[in-house]
């Protein structure tokens, strides 16, 4: 209960501050689409070690903006159920568009016209993995402390843009092409008598930024997220839903984790 209420403050004092300007933020679209939901065998399961490959729709937009953000991800993870360690590593790649819609009704240089600067691509590609601690209970499993990361490589149009545009006319503008995060995970999965698995996870982290690539009039707070997911599994196929909330941008997520080989 604790860890709970300690996330929900973080995450309501990131959209507070979120909200003190009305200009608009760049950054990288990673930030609120990096993160989705990567199985695991169950600890009771017979197969202890599996390969998946998903498929995730990303859409979000700038806490700041009326912008929007859509991309479209595909990622292969290797997974391993270890008794009480669990572990997943893998890689992905990111294609994906940020579109800018009327900026100049909230912010206070009309001369500047977003309307006219058309959609700029952006795609990525990297690895990413965790490991958790699990405690099971029959019908019942706990990921109960789990660490997540990521490392991704950005590039494209909306980059370009973000690493010519003036600090003048951006609460944060960040020119990094190379994104890192951590986080911490938790998971709680119940199993029922058919076979299906239900399960919901929350999670909570940061992104590693150099100070050179971190600018704009507004910079003094470094990205985070909170994401909370549920998900559903049947067979071999898992499908999620996911919604993150960042310091400066949020998403929701909704993608299929499936499992290669036979289904136990």
């Amino acid at each position: 209960m604790k860890k709970t209420q300690c996330c929900l403050l973080v995450l309501i004092v990131c959209i507070i501050q979120s909200c003190g300007t009305n200009y608009p933020n760049y950054v990288s679209p990673l930030e609120s689409t990096a993160f989705h939901y990567y199985d695991i065998p169950l600890q009771t399961d017979s197969i202890k070690t599996a390969t998946y490959i998903s498929g995730t729709i990303s859409l979000g937009s700038s806490l700041e903006s009326n912008d929007f953000i859509y991309s479209f991800q595909a990622n292969i993870h290797r997974s391993h159920n270890l008794g009480m360690i669990q572990t997943y590593y893998g890689a992905g790649i990111t294609a994906g568009s940020f579109r800018f819609d009327q900026f100049d009704s909230y912010i206070p240089y009309p001369s500047t016209n977003y309307h006219g600067i058309p959609p700029k691509f952006f795609g990525a590609y990297g690895i990413n993995g965790g490991i958790n601690v699990v405690f099971n209970f029959g019908s019942f499993e706990w990921r109960a402390i789990g660490i997540e990361g990521a490392a991704y490589n950005e590039f494209g149009g909306y980059l370009n843009y973000r690493k010519s545009a003036p600090d003048s006319t951006s609460s944060v503008r960040e020119t990094n092409s190379f994104t890192k995060s951590v986080g911490g995970t938790t998971d709680l999965l119940w199993k029922k008598r058919r076979g299906t698995v239900f399960g919901y996870k929350m999670a909570i982290g940061g992104f590693f930024i150099a100070d050179k690539n971190f600018n704009g009039i507004e910079n003094y707070q470094r990205p985070m997220y909170f994401s909370n997911t549920l998900h559903l599994t049947k067979g071999n196929i898992t499908a999620f839903w996911q919604f993150n909330i960042g310091s400066y941008t949020s998403a929701f997520q909704m993608g299929i984790n499936y499992k290669l080989g036979t289904k136990k």
